[in-house]
């Protein structure tokens, strides 16, 4: 059989400020680790984040406005029995009120009063005040990528049980043997935002959960502008990691993973990530031409008080026209969907015949357009420019091209290349 043909995927490295004149900030390390308790199987927690100004103007964190950064908090666990990297922890965001200069970073330059992060400096927010609850705000108030959020926001000042707001996960996810843990954050703020600097202020680091007292102690190092579904390939060199930048929209990761059964059949694993886009993906599929088995899904559960109200059912899916396709489960209110949300990451896997090869998978959703990247698919007779997935290629795939407007090629943008670089696949196909 012919394998799927890889399509070009563009990546961007980051590291330095992306524009002259404009802070840049990070997260530069993630600190200890409070247990707040627990209410019924969910345990409630909070670590210290501190974050730096690596550009070369100082950054605002005025306090009672929306020009200051927030936090983010998640939680990732390894399972080793099963290889699974999945999502287990999610917090609201902590708002920022003034900055302490430090060079946690590197060589400061103090800006010379609270409300500024002068250059190269780093701020410390301990686990104490990143578990504070009048300071923490629903996630779905914050647009990660445009940094746009109003101030007030909602529950400002309010406070509750030992894991209101806090990063929450469940003793069930926590009690797993032998597991490994990692904490992440992200900081969003308005003028590093503004300045495009917005794609490279996720970091993380491994934690310890002790399996009787549920105490959290970080350990390692800090692994700065860097998503947490990146320590799934530190564990398992057989992971496969694609970036996506999507133009003035953001970053997409998709890890993939194929696991030899032994027994003719193969479990394909696949994490899709959104690290700040603005609007949540909402569908994800990949070419599939065998009957599927054993068919999988993860996702973090959200908060239920002060977030919206979140449905948190497992994605729907379906095999057919040579693909077997995740989508979430429609509610009342299209708003409240199980997307892929900012900082968050769903799990989705199969079990088939077919072995592995490379070739690509597709994501989707408001305001993105068909995104392919590459990754560890079951080898089928398909083509890539079979994108009806009925197994020969003629007027309907051209069709469902124009239709949908996908970025064939990868370049970020839909336009005569893509055309051409679907008609060239054509002529290879069936």
């Amino acid at each position: 059989m012919r394998p799927i043909r890889v399509l070009p995927l563009t990546l961007v490295v980051f590291g330095s400020a992306l524009a002259h004149g404009a802070p840049d900030l990070i997260v530069g390390s993630i600190d200890g680790a409070n247990h707040w308790g627990q209410v019924g199987d969910i345990h409630g927690y909070s670590f210290g984040v501190t974050y730096c100004n690596i550009g070369d103007t100082p950054a605002s964190v005025v306090d009672g406005t929306a020009e200051h950064p927030v936090l983010s908090m998640g939680m990732y666990s390894y399972d080793p029995s099963t290889m699974r990297f999945t999502m287990i922890g999610i917090s609201h965001v902590e708002h920022q009120f003034a900055a302490l200069p430090g060079n946690v970073c590197g060589e400061c330059t103090p800006s010379g009063n609270f409300q500024q992060l002068g250059i190269g400096c780093s701020t410390v927010t301990s686990a104490g005040l990143m578990g504070a609850q009048g300071d923490l705000g629903p996630r779905s108030e914050v647009d990660a990528y445009y940094s746009a959020f109003s101030y007030p926001f909602t529950g400002i000042n309010q406070n509750g049980n030992a894991i209101f707001k806090r990063l929450q996960a469940r003793e069930s996810a926590l009690s797993v043997p032998d597991s490994r843990f990692f904490f992440e954050s992200i900081v969003v703020a308005n003028d590093d935002a503004n300045a495009g600097n917005q794609n490279n202020n996720v970091s993380w680091r491994e934690t310890t959960i002790n399996p009787t007292s549920f105490n959290a102690i970080p350990v390692g190092d800090t692994i700065r502008e860097s998503a947490a579904i990146n320590a799934w390939k530190a564990i398992d060199p057989g992971v496969l990691i694609s970036e996506r930048v999507i133009v003035n929209q953001g970053v997409v990761l998709v890890g993939s993973r194929a696991h030899d059964l032994g027994d003719g059949t193969y479990r394909y694993d696949y994490n899709v990530y959104n690290q700040n886009l603005s609007n949540g993906l909402d569908e994800f599929w990949v070419p599939l031409s065998t009957a599927p088995s054993e068919v999988f899904f993860s996702a973090v559960d959200h908060h239920s008080t002060i977030d919206e109200n979140i449905d948190d059912s497992s994605w729907a899916f379906s095999a057919a026209n040579a693909k077997i396709t995740w989508t979430p489960v429609e509610v009342a209110n299209p708003a409240l969907r199980n997307t892929i949300r900012w900082g968050t990451m769903h799990t989705f896997s199969f079990v088939t015949n077919a072995p592995p090869v490379l070739g690509q998978v597709v994501f989707d959703g408001d305001n993105v357009l068909g995104s392919f990247v590459d990754a560890w698919v079951p080898e089928t007779t398909s083509c890539a420019a079979d994108l009806n997935g009925d197994t020969f290629v003629d007027f309907f795939d051209l069709s469902f091209l124009l239709s949908t407007r996908p970025d064939y090629n990868g370049d970020t943008m839909f336009d005569f290349f893509d055309l051409s670089s679907f008609l060239n696949d054509a002529q290879s196909c069936p």
